[in-house]
C-alpha cells in the first residue's frame, strides 16, 4: 500500500471525521482556539530585521565614532605643519616679538 492509494485516503478521512464528531464540547472549543492561534500571523517577524539593521549600523558607526573621538597626539596634526617653526625661546624675547611685527602684551 502506498501513500497514493485512494481507498486508504478515504478510509483515513472517514475515521478522522468520525473521531471529531465524538469529541466533547470542551475539547472542540480548545482545539478551535488552538487552531485560531496557529493561523494568526506572527507579530515577531520584524525583530530579526531590526537586529540585523542595528548590527550593520554599529559596524559602520563605531569605527567612525572612534576615529572622530581619538585625540591628536602628533604636533603636525594638532597645530598644522608650522608648529614650532620658530624657536620658543625667541618668541619669549620681547625684541624678537617686535622684530616680527608683534606687539608684546604688557
Amino acid at each position: 500500500m502506498t501513500d497514493d492509494d485512494p481507498k486508504f485516503q478515504q478510509k483515513l478521512a472517514q475515521t478522522l471525521n468520525r473521531s471529531l464528531e465524538q469529541l466533547d464540547d470542551d475539547t472542540l472549543q480548545h482545539l478551535q482556539s488552538i487552531r485560531q492561534q496557529a493561523q494568526q500571523p506572527s507579530r515577531r517577524h520584524w525583530r530579526p530585521a531590526i537586529a540585523v539593521a542595528a548590527t550593520v549600523l554599529m559596524m559602520i558607526a563605531l569605527p567612525w565614532l572612534v576615529q572622530k573621538q581619538s585625540p591628536a597626539t602628533e604636533p603636525e596634526v594638532m597645530f598644522g605643519e608650522n608648529y614650532l617653526s620658530v624657536e620658543p625661546d625667541m618668541l619669549a624675547d620681547w625684541d624678537m616679538l617686535e622684530a616680527i611685527g608683534e606687539v608684546p602684551d604688557a
